[in-house]
């Protein structure tokens, strides 16, 4: 099976999405949710990445940036 070639590059945007393992809920309360937060705040600073949008959902994640 072949794959499309994924754009690359400094000046693009991306779509970064995670799930739970077999789609298990990845936040199991408030404090969860915060505490990706505070992890997605302090590691984007740290490595100069723009944060456009995000979508925190129970089972999964996106990000784009």
């Amino acid at each position: 099976m072949s794959f499309k070639v994924r754009l690359r590059g400094e000046d693009l945007y991306h779509h970064i999405y995670a799930w739970g393992n077999d789609r298990h809920a990845v936040f199991k309360g408030p404090d969860h949710y915060r505490m990706y937060l505070y992890f997605l705040n302090k590691y984007s600073t740290s490595f100069n990445l723009d944060i456009i949008a995000y979508a925190l959902m129970e089972w999964h994640v996106h990000l784009f940036v």
